[in-house]
């Protein structure tokens, strides 16, 4: 195969040992030429690791200081877009030893036979090999990615398949340490990469001790990540709630003078067809400007319309059955029913009717 249609292997790598020259000379026997190590602001000690692998003919670049897994894999990236212009994509692997050069040669070869997936080398965790922190790590993780609407068995695998029609994308993303690999899969799912996983081995050297990730302060990244996207996602869903209530209250007070002479059911068809013009709007702004979405509109219009007779019922029974139980203010009670419905909303709009991850990949940044 032409050296620039090869699939290249990227690898961040921090004070790694001899481990990843054996990896590296095992690799470049199965067949895989097109190989570049990034050395992330490695100490002294490491140096000699990284002109052995010189030698041997992979491209190794190096970082004068620390910036993180994301910052490397980026670097890495670029050097592969710019150096094979045709290249199928790249394969993202840890210098530490957990990833089996079969099992990176699989996902090469998963790459070349479906280049239109993001392919995730998945470990099992169940495993009795399995450090309690990596297992904790990948749950904390999991679950925060779960609330973005991603679904993955392996949210920290570093065995990762990327085509190269996907690089430009990530290398755009913010974010330079562990979260990058979150930002990754938000961002692919939003862009309507599928996500494919290859079951792995599950290997951990010495207890994982060369693993530079930390359980809970890189988890919290992660959240921090999801938290960040949400809060920004909910201010312009109250903005464009204002603004379709907006145009609600303007279409009637233009409207209704004109008709008011008229009174009974034609008054009351004003109304509901002002509440339909201003849904439109918000439906509207929700898909484009609060959740991003330029996909088909047929089907999310039509969640959309279920879920607002949906709300609309819902606001009308329980403020009857809260007002009957408590005794309250008529008012208080739909106000307070309506702030809950209000909530529910945002995270049926953004799981359900437009179906997007919790975060835009230009908000990714904490």
């Amino acid at each position: 195969m032409d050296k620039q249609q090869a699939v290249a292997i990227v690898i961040p790598a921090l004070n790694p040992g001899p481990l990843l020259l054996d990896q590296l000379r095992q690799l470049q026997q199965g067949g895989l030429t097109a190989i570049v190590v990034v050395d992330d602001g490695s100490a002294e000690a490491a140096q000699p690791v990284f002109t052995r692998a010189h030698g041997m003919g992979v491209t190794v670049l190096h970082h004068a200081v620390n910036l993180g897994k994301g910052a490397a894999l980026k670097t890495g990236f670029a050097h592969c877009l710019r150096s094979w212009p045709k290249l199928i994509g790249c394969v993202t692997a840890d210098a530490d030893g957990q990833h089996t050069v079969r099992d990176i040669l699989r996902m090469a070869a998963a790459l070349r036979g479906c280049p239109g997936a993001l392919w995730l080398g998945v470990r099992n965790f169940s495993a009795p090999n399995v450090p309690l922190r990596s297992r904790w790590g990948n749950c904390l993780s999991a679950a925060a990615l779960r609330l973005g609407g991603v679904k993955v068995q392996d949210s920290q695998t570093g065995l990762r398949a990327i085509p190269a029609a996907l690089l430009p994308l990530l290398m755009r993303l913010p974010g330079s340490r562990y979260e990058y690999e979150t930002t990754m899969l938000l961002a692919a799912r939003r862009a309507g990469w599928p996500l494919e996983e290859l079951e792995i081995e599950t290997v951990y050297t010495d207890g994982n001790r060369g693993s530079h990730f930390h359980p809970l302060r890189d988890s919290l990244r992660v959240i921090g990540v999801l938290l960040h996207g949400i809060s920004s996602m909910a201010v312009r869903f109250a903005a464009s709630s204002l603004a379709s209530a907006g145009v609600d209250l303007g279409l009637f007070a233009l409207l209704a003078p004109r008709l008011a002479p008229c009174g009974g059911w034609r008054m009351a068809a004003v109304a509901l067809g002002v509440r339909v013009a201003s849904a439109g709007v918000n439906f509207v702004l929700n898909r484009t400007l609060v959740f991003g979405v330029h996909r088909a509109v047929a089907r999310p219009a039509v969640r959309y319309a279920l879920l607002c007779a949906g709300q609309a019922a819902a606001s009308a029974g329980l403020t009857s059955i809260l007002y009957a139980v408590v005794q309250w203010p008529a008012v208080g009670c739909k106000a307070l029913v309506d702030g809950a419905l209000f909530i529910i909303s945002f995270f049926l709009q953004q799981r359900w009717v437009f179906r997007v991850p919790a975060v835009r990949e230009e908000e990714a940044n904490i």
